[in-house]
């Protein structure tokens, strides 16, 4: 089972308000808090890491101007041209690709497994 999460609190910005982003983390913390929530249960992180590396800075500078200028009072969720969002699209998935071991980013990935259970013994046969 895989997630992605809103990494990283420089990030934040009135976005987030909109989207029912309450929290950020960084890989630690989202580590610490995947190991409480996991409890006794068996599942593991597979793979973690951070995403949305090449549009982070756009995504910084908007949160600086929110942070200076004061949080927008109305969405900033906008429907964008078919053509800016496949552009969107494409520059992600080159970003997946390229930077997969980013060292920041605004969102997380996180890879979760729960190991195969064991396979029941078949009766032998006399």
């Amino acid at each position: 089972m895989y997630y992605t999460i809103a990494g990283t609190g420089i990030f934040s910005r009135s976005h987030d308000k909109f989207v029912g982003i309450s929290q950020r983390f960084n890989k630690t913390e989202l580590i610490k808090e995947l190991e409480i929530g996991f409890g006794s249960t068996d599942m593991r992180i597979e793979n973690i890491r951070y995403r949305v590396f090449l549009l982070s800075i756009f995504i910084f500078l908007v949160s600086i101007r929110d942070k200076i200028y004061g949080v927008a009072k109305k969405s900033d969720l906008k429907k964008v041209p078919v053509f800016i969002n496949t552009l969107l699209y494409y520059l992600q998935l080159v970003d997946d690709r390229i930077f997969s071991f980013a060292p920041w980013g605004s969102s997380l990935y996180v890879l979760l497994k729960k190991p195969k259970a064991a396979s029941a013994k078949t009766a032998s046969t006399y």
